[in-house]
């Protein structure tokens, strides 16, 4: 049997991860890298994250770890979640009961409370979670609170309103599945 460079080198790196795999004493480890060239490997049913040398890069300690878009992991501790950057380092401690990233943001639901919140992609709070529910709309936000509906910029200013003008007419704001829908308001008694 002839055994080519490629077929050598995956040798090579398979014997040597599993080396780094066995010193770890790692349960489970996932087949893929990461965007970040990090694997998630499992031992006694916790979850951490090593390199493509088999290096530990996030201990494993977690009871759940998951890649998100733009190179972040979600991680959960004691049912709280908190978030990593691209290299492994807690940017936001185990905190939340809820944590969905959200067009290059973290929606936020802190833990024992109903509200959400958003926070940027380095942990900082950018609206209060004072919120039933937010949705984007361009660089700003739908929100739900109560019985209100409206906007809020980035920075945390509201619009509150029960209609809205879009393109010259009045569009009444109703919640819809897991959404928001915007229904045209027809003047009833048209003007000739």
């Amino acid at each position: 049997m002839k055994i080519n460079t490629l077929h050598f080198t995956l040798l090579l790196f398979c014997f040597h991860f599993a080396l780094h795999a066995q010193h770890l004493s790692i349960d489970n480890v996932w087949k893929d890298f990461d965007e970040n060239g990090m694997m998630r490997v499992s031992k006694s049913g916790l979850y951490g994250l090593i390199d493509s040398t088999g290096k530990e890069i996030v201990p494993i300690k977690y009871d759940q770890i998951y890649y998100y878009p733009d190179g972040y992991y979600i991680i959960w501790q004691k049912g709280k979640m908190g978030f990593l950057n691209d290299r492994g380092k807690i940017i936001k401690a185990p905190f939340a009961s809820e944590l969905n990233y959200l067009n290059g943001y973290f929606l936020f639901e802190p833990w024992g409370k109903r509200e959400v919140g958003l926070m940027s992609m380095k942990g900082k709070t950018l609206l209060k979670p004072v919120y039933e529910r937010i949705m984007p709309l361009d660089e700003d936000f739908l929100f739900r609170r109560e019985n209100d509906f409206g906007i809020v910029t980035i920075k945390g200013k509201e619009q509150v309103w029960q209609t809205m003008q879009f393109d010259g007419h009045p569009y009444i704001i109703h919640e819809h599945h897991n959404g928001f829908m915007l229904e045209k308001r027809w003047n009833p008694h048209p003007v000739f």
